[in-house]
């Protein structure tokens, strides 16, 4: 689901507003992902889900996708980036994306529930890569 939110909605009394776009599948059910904006795109990075395995058997997923979505006046849609796609070393959920000069930083989250990560990675959404960049000093995830 797509919500847009307007700073300056006037009867909001300074508050701002959020209204509903519109909805928007994701290709698989995704939590505790993390997302960053530059550009024109919204990028979905990494989180937790459950997918069906080869057995037809639910089964928890720790993502290393990074998803591209373009927002637009009717909520927005995603974007396949060319082959192949980005990924992250590792699966991860419970991390932060922040988006300095173009690129996304990705830091710490965890890949299995229990252990917070050190790895820190960057995504440069021009080339469509993933690098590494230096670990943190502390194990961090929900932060």
């Amino acid at each position: 689901t797509v919500f847009a939110f307007d700073p300056f909605d006037v009867a909001s009394n300074g508050m701002g507003s959020w209204s509903f776009l519109n909805d928007v599948a994701l290709p698989n059910r995704i939590v505790s992902c993390a997302a960053a904006q530059t550009g024109d795109y919204i990028y979905i990075i990494g989180g937790i889900g459950i997918v069906i395995d080869s057995t037809g058997n639910p089964a928890i997923r720790y993502f290393d996708t990074i998803l591209q979505f373009k927002p637009d006046g009717n909520g927005g849609e995603f974007v396949d980036f060319p082959d192949p796609a980005p990924t992250l070393a590792v699966g991860r959920f419970a991390h932060t994306a922040t988006t300095i000069n173009g690129k996304i930083v990705i830091a710490g989250g965890t890949a299995n529930a229990a252990d917070p990560l050190t790895s820190v990675e960057l995504f440069d959404p021009i080339s469509s890569t993933v690098s590494s960049l230096p670990d943190l000093n502390v194990p961090r995830f929900f932060h």
